[in-house]
């Protein structure tokens, strides 16, 4: 005859399959994922790019960044993002999660609310002889609004389309106008 601790674990362990199943099942909710990767080769040393990386305001559009928590440069510093125009609204957190000097920054990017994980982000520079190939490469998703579920697949998917091609023009831009800053400051290798 069983104990009641082991009947509890043999119902959890024959359930547990059914709930897994049931978990997966839900994989049916609107979102649009933002994956992306860029790269430039930039005519300056890692070392001059890199401050620019720490801070990005000079060259990067769309939301701006106020450090909220920690310190600039240093793992675990946490930024507001804020649209210039509602500077009042939080749009997400993001969190210095990788720092290597002159090598990698990546951020985790979350949502203001719970706190649900949206993602990541990273920098990575490495040198080609005088130059440094910086790349860029975001793996994100935002949940749409539940309504979103009623939208056809076409209609999503055309959305989705939409939203990774201009990303990805809107990342090349920056890291276009990135390299404009840095190659046009005083010579500095």
């Amino acid at each position: 005859m069983f104990t009641v601790t082991q009947r509890w674990l043999l119902a959890f362990l024959y359930l547990m399959p059914f709930q897994i199943w049931a978990a997966d099942q839900d994989h049916d909710r609107p979102a649009l994922e933002l994956v992306t990767y860029n790269e430039i080769v930039i005519d300056r040393s890692a070392s001059v790019i890199w401050p620019h990386i720490l801070d990005p305001e000079a060259w990067k559009q769309g939301a701006k960044l106020e450090l909220v928590g920690g310190e600039q440069g240093k793992l675990g510093a946490i930024y507001r993002a804020f649209l210039p125009a509602k500077p009042g609204e939080t749009l997400f957190y993001s969190e210095d999660v990788e720092l290597v000097p002159n090598q990698v920054r990546s951020i985790k990017i979350y949502q203001p609310a719970q706190g649900a994980l949206t993602g990541y982000s990273s920098w990575r520079l490495r040198a080609e002889g005088e130059s440094t190939r910086l790349s860029y490469h975001v793996l994100s998703e935002f949940l749409l609004p539940a309504e979103a579920a009623a939208m056809p697949a076409a209609a999503l998917n055309a959305m989705q389309e939409k939203n990774r091609k201009d990303n990805h023009r809107r990342f090349q831009q920056e890291l276009e106008a990135l390299k404009r800053l840095v190659e046009n400051e005083p010579n500095k290798r």
